[in-house]
């Protein structure tokens, strides 16, 4: 489904992260507006304070190492929100351990994506993910969610 402008919210404590994100995304020509916390529970706090649900983001990208809350924790209090459950979250984490992959997609996670340590890899994955989930998959849009 594609649309003018796409909300998204990141999760994510390192800067240089946070701005290649962003860069890749924006050089694809694809609007968005970006919302960025470096910690979990002010993310919460920052959905939790939107009234109505059409102005809910419509993906989530968050790493699952964060300061504060663990990313996990985070991710599954996402998940286990009927308000919250319906929008895309992906992982994006430096971490290729089966635990932490495994308990991101227990907790509902919608993908899991490795940082490489390859800079070009790690674009052409932004780029895989941009292409996927904003121009391939159909999101929520009218984002009816249960719930407030």
């Amino acid at each position: 489904m594609s649309k003018d402008q796409y909300d998204i919210l990141m999760i994510e404590d390192n800067p240089g992260d946070v701005t290649l994100l962003q860069e890749v995304f924006v050089e694809t020509g694809i609007s968005c507006n970006f919302k960025h916390f470096a910690y979990g529970e002010n993310a919460l706090t920052y959905l939790d304070n939107i009234s109505d649900p059409i102005n809910l983001p419509d993906m989530i990208l968050m790493d699952i190492n964060l300061r504060g809350d663990d990313g996990l924790a985070i991710l599954k209090i996402l998940k286990t929100n009927p308000r919250y459950f319906c929008i895309p979250t992906i992982i994006i984490s430096s971490s290729l351990a089966k635990t932490d992959i495994q308990k991101s997609y227990q907790n509902y996670a919608n993908a899991y994506i490795n940082k490489p340590l390859d800079l070009d890899v790690y674009i052409q994955r932004i780029r895989s993910l941009k292409e996927f989930w904003l121009t391939v998959a159909n999101l929520p849009g009218e984002k009816q969610f249960i719930g407030k």
